[in-house]
């Protein structure tokens, strides 16, 4: 990859790749469908780009939607967060560059009620910080 490793540019690029291809899991689990395989490789070029040699860790941030528990779906967002950062260490990426972390359903980017927004809702983030902000 032929890009200067900026925290705007790493997230931009990333934002770039999750707005063409989801991860997605299989219905209420933490297994990544076979489809999201696919995004997860995609993707960890670029992270391997943005985290080596530049001194930053990603954080990958699971997310859910609104409906059922909330301490349920804190938990699957944990897994969810872990599954991916487990696709990527498959891949070559450094343990003490990845962080997963379950934000459950406490950060929506739309609104609950309609089943457009809570798949909106159920994502996967990554968020780069400097070595030193961990």
């Amino acid at each position: 990859m032929e890009f200067t490793a900026t925290r705007p540019e790493c997230t931009a690029r990333a934002a770039a790749v999750l707005e063409q291809q989801k991860i997605q899991f299989v219905t209420g689990s933490a297994r990544l469908d076979a489809v999201s395989l696919a995004t997860i490789n995609d993707i960890a070029g670029l992270l391997h780009h943005c985290t080596v040699g530049e001194g930053m860790i990603v954080v990958i941030g699971g997310h859910t939607d609104a409906q059922g528990d909330d301490a349920m779906n804190y938990k699957l967002s944990v897994g969810r967060a872990r599954a991916v950062r487990d696709a990527l260490l498959a891949r070559g990426l450094q343990p003490n560059r990845l962080m997963a972390i379950g934000y459950g359903e406490t950060q929506p980017v739309a609104d609950n009620a309609t089943p457009e927004g809570r798949a909106k809702n159920r994502r996967t983030t990554f968020v780069w910080l400097d070595e030193d902000q961990q």
